[in-house]
């Protein structure tokens, strides 16, 4: 739409509104049942744009003056009244009705008077009067108005005829069915509603909307399309393959759901633009979901395997590892199990997970335990001590011999509460290692905390800590969990050599340990002709780690394997998309892919299944992996499911 449209699109609403009128149920007219036009007067009364007469009548025969054509023009444009009013023409006299909206109309070089002083105030405006007028008011450029355009164009006042030029260029006016355009016709309230209508249907209809795609959410197909300016709704139209377009929704926003009565049904859509006046665009480009395959049309009805499926499953992959998608209402407990071989690698480290008291009442010892070889230190704690403190992890050679360490990673953050660090956590725990961060001999008897850096770091009252070590041990060392003061911190060791800090005693329960074999590998075998699933961290299909708490003797759970690191291989025979759907609630994770860590959408709430996010496409015939960890504080158990794509 050009410049000169939107400003008149604007200009043209506003001339119509009486003076205090207001948009509403349409009137009831007595007098235009039969009109030719009568639909152009109830669409411009129903939006509030004219009002009737006195007794309920619209009078459509009535003369449009030349005063009342002024006033419409000012209010129009929103022309303060000069003041004081000059008194510049014989025939309106400061005490006429509209004298300042003759004024306002004179000033602003919209309308001009006729000769000898005079205005004619009461006599009636012709056609020619009204688009000149018109044309002024829109600043549209004059042109020369072609003979052939009229069969009257001879009789068109020399003074009008360029604007009646500039008005047939931009579409604001026709001639009469006759090919005449009467330039001298007096302008009566039903022609000025038939004029208007024209104008608006010509330059309020909205532009057909563009970008139109389709994505999938949960268990149904999301029409989407840019939005288009002057459209106050969007009509949304559907085709079934070999019928007819149906429209089968409205909105106010740029995207509509089709909930889909059959999910087997590749259908087409298509979005029209519709403004306040009701007027619609021409349909924007059609276009389709993709169809099933045959294969994948088996599917629908026992699987719940739908076209929304596919196109989440498109969308998915052009976005990546993470990328959420909608499974189309995919019915996960239906899906076949996914066929899988799991083991624990020798390599796999010892777990000391320390998570009672999860919130820590004062400071003190929260774990502590002896351990060698390769470790992974967890720890999930919030400060609950009334004060800033600080965490620790230290290590303490009990021995006669000398102990060498390697600390080969180190991850902690006290930000964003519980589900975000955990996912921080999660995915510093899948990146590749980088260079040794710290080695070293400890003495028999000495005491050293991990990182020296680590005591420092303020973690204010209410907020939370965690963490992670990835360490190896030349042999049996005292590994110390502890929060401390703002004293304490300042030398960790000397304050745990010294007795400064104790034990505490059993807190709320949320977890603590050691845990033998913190790794699992599970090869995969995914099915060429159908989707499978495997539930990770269950429980169950997925048992827990169980460990000793070394405080108490007992033995204990990891609920959750958290800490454990997943290894999940395998060598698809047909290209595969692997995915990830979360149905324990919100969830906060990350995905390792080639070498690269991926975060999961956050805000992804899948409690019935409908939604999870990609972990990978796996080529036909190579030999490809996932590295997961569950994610602390985040809801397990995680679904993981692969579908063959055609």
């Amino acid at each position: 739409m050009t410049r000169i449209r939107i400003v008149a699109v604007l200009a043209i609403l506003a001339l119509l509104l009486p003076l205090g009128a207001a948009a509403g149920a349409a009137p009831t007219f007595s007098d235009i049942a039969g009109l030719w036009d009568a639909a152009d007067v109830t669409l411009l009364a129903s939006d509030g744009v004219i009002t009737g007469e006195p007794g309920g009548v619209f009078a459509p025969n009535a003369p449009v003056t030349r005063a009342q054509f002024a006033a419409m023009l000012q209010r129009a444009y929103g022309v303060p009244s000069p003041s004081p009013v000059p008194l510049e023409f014989k025939d309106v006299p400061l005490t006429f009705w509209g004298a300042a909206a003759v004024a306002a109309a004179r000033q602003s070089g919209w309308m001009q008077g006729v000769g000898g002083g005079l205005f004619l105030p009461n006599a009636p405006v012709t056609r020619a009067q009204a688009v000149v007028a018109l044309v002024n008011a829109l600043h549209l450029p004059m042109a020369t108005t072609d003979p052939a355009t009229f069969t009257d164009a001879a009789t068109i006042p020399s003074w009008a005829a360029p604007a009646v030029g500039a008005a047939v260029a931009a579409g604001l006016v026709t001639g009469y069915p006759n090919g005449t355009f009467q330039p001298q016709t007096v302008l009566s309230r039903a022609d000025a509603a038939h004029l208007f209508v024209l104008v608006l249907k010509r330059l309020d209809t909205p532009a057909a909307p563009q970008g139109t795609y389709l994505t999938a959410y949960e268990n149904h197909t999301d029409v989407v399309w840019q939005t288009v300016y002057n459209a106050t709704y969007y009509a949304v139209d559907r085709m079934a393959p070999g019928g007819a377009w149906q429209q089968v929704g409205t909105t106010t926003d740029r995207v509509w759901g089709d909930y889909h009565a059959d999910p087997s049904t590749a259908y087409m859509y298509r979005v029209r633009a519709v403004s306040a006046q009701g007027f619609s665009s021409s349909p924007g480009s059609a276009v389709a979901e993709p169809a099933l395959t045959a294969t994948q049309a088996t599917w629908a009805g026992p699987y719940g395997f739908s076209v929304s499926s596919v196109l989440g499953l498109q969308g998915a992959t052009a976005g990546g590892p993470g990328t959420p998608l909608g499974l189309g209402g995919l019915q996960l407990s239906s899906l076949a199990a996914l066929p899988a071989t799991v083991t624990t690698p020798s390599s796999a480290p010892t777990l000391l997970f320390s998570d009672n008291p999860e919130t820590v009442p004062q400071p003190g010892i929260l774990y502590q335990t002896t351990a060698s070889g390769p470790v992974r230190l967890y720890y999930d704690h919030t400060n609950n001590t009334g004060a800033t403190a600080h965490f620790a992890v230290l290590l303490t050679n009990q021995g006669s011999a000398p102990i060498t360490y390697e600390v080969d990673r180190w991850l902690e953050t006290t930000s964003g509460g519980p589900k975000a660090e955990g996912e921080t956590v999660a995915a510093g725990l899948l990146a590749p290692l980088g260079p040794i961060i710290a080695n070293g001999t400890l003495a028999p008897g000495q005491t050293i905390p991990l990182d020296p850096a680590e005591a420092s770091i303020a973690i204010p009252q209410g907020a939370g800590v965690q963490g992670a070590y990835d360490v190896k041990l030349g042999g049996p060392a005292q590994v110390t969990f502890a929060m401390l003061n703002d004293t304490e911190a300042q030398h960790p060791a000397l304050a745990l050599t010294s007795g400064a800090i104790s034990q505490l005693p059993d807190g709320d329960g949320a977890g603590r340990g050691t845990y033998t074999g913190a790794a699992r590998d599970i090869a995969i075998t995914p099915s060429a002709g159908q989707p499978e699933a495997l539930t990770l961290a269950d429980g169950k299909s997925d048992p827990y780690l169980t460990g000793l708490d070394a405080t108490t003797g007992k033995t204990t759970t990891d609920y959750g394997n958290y800490g454990v690191t997943y290894r999940i291989t395998g060598t698809p025979s047909v290209t595969t998309a692997v995915l990830a759907v979360p149905i324990g609630g919100q969830y906060y994770g990350a995905v390792g892919v080639g070498g690269k860590v991926y975060l999961a959408p956050t805000y992804v709430l899948p409690s019935d299944g409908s939604t999870g996010f990609l972990l990978a496409v796996w080529p036909a015939g190579q030999a490809s992996e996932i590295d997961w960890v569950p994610p602390a504080a985040s809801y397990l158990p995680l679904v993981l499911v692969t579908v063959p794509m055609p």
